[in-house]
């Protein structure tokens, strides 16, 4: 006899085939948006690539404390930051927020966001606040069956006294989901300010272009039931183009192109949850300079807490994060 909500092998087997060609085509169009631009004249300079350079390690308690590898798993009020795709979940609505202490106080982030996912199609909005930066994102996607792909639009707002800087980006994503026995396998892939955006500052009559980085993450997940809980595992490789290349630029590669991967581990108990992970291993690994997250956290009714540390000699940094589902 089936398990309730589960499917066989052989019902798996042949959603699997009707949905691999769509598949097939958004991967590949993901694929595509994922290669560098032919060699063209960047308008920064070769240090440029470090607008949003906070964003890089993720954002939220959950996902950081997953150690950032959450492309493929990130639901939630925090999901329009991590893959425009829909979850492939049970309809729902979810707003919540988070608070973020980095860096031993050096500065704070304030998040609030939502998403709401119904059985076809999916959307998410996001903001992201401090006291220099400003971040808004709105996300759409489809859903077919087991395969889910998005749309993301991206504004940057970074201000202080006499300069201000602006930019509009794009981001691009998909998940795809399987059920293995009694394991869920969830694969996306997800391309973050495809093509670069360009922030433009402005400071007195001066005006100079940066970039926010133009990162592709590839993602897999695999879930399953523990006796009264449920553990989960992912893994996210990183592929990042910090800038354009230079006109007759010939060690673009070494100079811009950052190649990373992270990992978490996610175990919940009845209402009690654990993660750890780790992130920063770079290639050539000479450069790695790996660091652990841990987090924990507990649901009541409709309401779930999550707090994350990720510690650091300069300073470790502190989240805690809210989600209300309907």
């Amino acid at each position: 006899m089936k398990q309730p909500g589960r499917l066989s092998r052989r019902s798996t087997s042949e959603r699997a085939r009707k949905n691999v060609l769509p598949f097939a085509a958004i991967l590949l169009a993901v694929a595509l948006a994922a290669l560098p631009a032919p060699p063209c004249v960047a308008s920064g300079s070769e240090g440029g690539g470090n607008a949003a350079q906070f964003l890089r390690d993720g954002i939220g308690a959950a996902g950081r404390a997953m150690g950032g590898a959450w492309t493929a798993l990130g639901s939630g009020s925090t999901s329009a930051f991590w893959n425009p795709a829909p979850a492939i979940q049970t309809p729902s609505v979810v707003v919540g927020g988070a608070y973020e202490q980095r860096s031993g106080g050096l500065f704070t982030l304030n998040y609030l966001g939502g998403a709401a996912t119904a059985k076809e199609w999916g959307i998410s909005a996001l903001t992201i606040q401090s006291d220099m930066y400003d971040v808004y994102i709105l996300a759409g996607g489809l859903v077919w069956g087991d395969l889910a792909a998005g749309i993301g639009a991206n504004a940057y707002v970074f201000g202080v006294p006499d300069q201000r800087g602006i930019g509009f980006g794009l981001d691009v994503g998909c998940r795809y989901g399987a059920q293995i026995a009694r394991s869920e396998l969830v694969v996306a892939l997800a391309s973050k300010d495809v093509g670069w955006t360009n922030i433009v500052w402005r400071a007195f009559d001066v005006e100079e272009t940066d970039f926010a980085a133009w990162v592709t993450r590839a993602a897999c997940a695999v879930s399953s039931p523990l006796g009264e809980g449920r553990w989960a595992v992912e893994a996210d490789a990183e592929l990042a183009f910090h800038r354009p290349p230079l006109k007759g630029e010939e060690d673009y590669w070494d100079k811009a192109v950052e190649v990373s991967a992270c990992a978490g581990v996610e175990g919940a108990w009845r209402s009690l949850r654990g993660r750890l992970g780790l992130q920063g291993l770079t290639f050539p690994l000479a450069e790695t300079r790996i660091r652990a997250t841990l987090g924990v956290g507990f649901t009541y009714s409709n309401l779930a807490v999550d707090l994350t540390v990720v510690p650091s000699t300069l300073g470790s940094t502190y989240l805690g994060e809210f989600t209300v589902s309907f």
